[in-house]
């Protein structure tokens, strides 16, 4: 008797397993996991000048961003793109995306009377290819759209240095459970840590109870990349061939355009800033960007320089403002909206806190105007 009630214990739980399964392969796709909080508290010897904690959380949309309002009169904003987007090292409060919903909020202008989001599902060093394929899993979940911006390129360039500047570019390969944490593709096993069942308690868990994951250091790997390129034994100052990078980067890009269109959103495209300009020997060893190698996963000591690096941002962006003006998407350049210095940027990609307010009342107010427009989609606030 006590073998069949073990028996019909263990079949009842296999088909609680399998329903389980069926329900989390029905959630859709996330580019962050819903309901996640969590808490970093800065390494301040590397990190002087930005926040000593910063919170990042992620509302039920899998967005960074606060709960999405409810009711009929709601814009809603998605915000696309790599680090310098995601803002890892701000706290919510000052991100730029937060920062434009804020500003939005307070003088909305055309947008009166409606209620305003502004979420974000940038992710760090993920080039346009990723961007296409996260933002394509991830619309179907959308019942309406109102404005993708987009924030990108830089990872394109970075990757490819990282990879040695090939004049063939390697496509990125990005795991579907890396890119979509929450989804259809995850996998299941028999094992206690493996089930489904698991892994919808936890979903449960972190949205009733809203744990906190703590983290100490953060961002001191900053402060070691710094060290290793000031140490580099060699600098490349000759601009390599990059034609196969930009067409790929163009390809993709429009790709990752036109799948928002087609949804029914208008984009606007925002040619990312860096800091240029003539640097200090002190100013020099706050920079680690540039690599010919990944500094998060080894040595690196061939670096290109800030001249070459620049040369190719430049062409990123104009070939994302180009596929823009031919899909009828709006543009926005910011490398004369931020100042250039190191109260506005910590390294050569990454904006404080300051530099991240600028670029959100830089944005809103092309928002703004874009509401404001006749609707003419071939319209450019370059």
């Amino acid at each position: 008797m006590i073998a069949l009630w073990l028996l019909i214990a263990l079949a009842a739980g296999a088909l609680l397993e399998v329903a389980a399964r069926l329900v989390a392969r029905r959630s859709g796709r996330y580019a962050l996991t819903p309901h996640a909080r969590s808490e970093h508290a800065l390494d301040r010897a590397e990190l002087p000048g930005l926040p000593s904690t910063v919170r990042i959380e992620v509302n039920a949309e899998g967005e960074r961003g606060g709960a999405l309002p409810k009711g009929e009169q709601l814009w809603r904003a998605l915000v696309i793109g790599g680090s310098a987007a995601e803002c890892y090292m701000l706290d919510q409060e000052d991100t730029w995306p937060r920062a434009l919903e804020r500003d939005l909020q307070t003088e909305p202008g055309p947008l009166g009377g409606r209620a305003i989001h502004v979420g974000s599902v940038a992710r760090s060093l993920l080039t346009c290819a990723s961007l296409a394929r996260m933002l394509g899993g991830i619309l179907p979940r959308y019942r309406s759209l109102d404005l993708l911006i987009t924030y990108a390129g830089a990872s394109d360039v970075v990757a490819w240095m990282e990879q040695g500047a090939p004049p063939a570019c390697r496509a990125q390969e990005v795991p579907e459970l890396d890119l979509f944490p929450v989804g259809p593709d995850e996998a299941f096993g028999w094992t206690p840590g493996t089930l489904a069942l698991r892994r919808l308690a936890v979903r449960a868990a972190r949205r009733l109870l809203r744990p906190v994951e703590r983290r100490s250091g953060v961002g001191g790997t900053v402060g070691r990349n710094r060290r290793m390129r000031a140490a580099a034994t060699t600098l490349i100052d000759e601009l390599p061939e990059a034609e196969a990078m930009l067409r790929h980067l163009e390809e993709e890009f429009r790709r990752l355009v036109t799948q928002a269109r087609a949804h029914g959103a208008r984009v606007l495209v925002v040619g990312q800033p860096w800091l240029e300009r003539a640097f200090t020997p002190e100013e020099e060893q706050l920079l680690w960007s540039f690599g010919r190698g990944r500094p998060f996963e080894g040595p690196v000591d061939t670096y290109y320089t800030h001249r070459v690096a620049h040369e190719l941002l430049r062409r990123a962006n104009e070939v994302q403002f180009r596929v823009a003006r031919e899909v009828g998407a709006e543009t926005l350049d910011l490398m004369d909206a931020v100042p250039m210095d190191f109260e506005h940027f910590y390294d050569d990609l990454h904006l404080t806190p300051q530099g991240a307010a600028v670029v959100g009342a830089r944005i809103a107010q092309a928002v703004r105007e874009l509401e404001a427009s006749s609707g003419d989609s071939s319209a450019s606030t370059r």
